[in-house]
């Protein structure tokens, strides 16, 4: 008698498991068709022609157009990919006159000793010396003048 009772109580607990799984399925089904029901008009979004519905849940709205591609690149990979191209396109836009001495860069000034030195394209130089086919001219604090081919170039820091 205990394992008829048993068995019985067994089938009653499945039968409202079963139940309370189907009434959670109406209950979504339902609650997605109200919150897509309503995609006429003012609430469909556009995104390249496609209409996509949109729904307000708890003051947040949320459309196809917030959703971000899975597939696409991190953010960060696209800014650093647009920060290259942008210093890309600015070294082909440099003046000619900048573009000339490219290869020289003043990386740094010692002042203090004997006499000045610059440190330019990672040679320490002094007045009157030579780096990259330019003549060291004068050296101050904030900035080296050099002269190649009878040109005058300043580099600062």
């Amino acid at each position: 008698m205990t394992g008829n009772k048993k068995a019985s109580t067994q089938k009653k607990v499945i039968i409202i498991l079963a139940a309370v799984f189907l009434l959670n399925l109406i209950y979504t089904k339902v609650r997605m068709n109200s919150m897509f029901s309503s995609t006429a008009g003012s609430d469909m979004m556009s995104v390249e022609g496609a209409e996509l519905p949109s729904f307000d849940h708890k003051g947040i709205v949320y459309n196809g157009a917030t959703f971000r591609d899975p597939m696409a690149k991190p953010l960060e990979v696209e800014m650093i990919e647009k920060e290259e191209a942008t210093r890309k396109r600015s070294t082909l836009t440099k003046p000619i006159a900048e573009q000339e001495h490219e290869d020289l860069v003043l990386e740094g000034v010692i002042m203090g000793g004997p006499e000045p030195l610059a440190i330019i394209s990672g040679k320490v130089v002094s007045s009157g010396q030579i780096v990259e086919a330019a003549e060291v001219l004068s050296i101050s604090p904030n900035k080296v003048i050099l002269e190649r081919d009878n040109k005058k170039i300043e580099l600062t820091r």
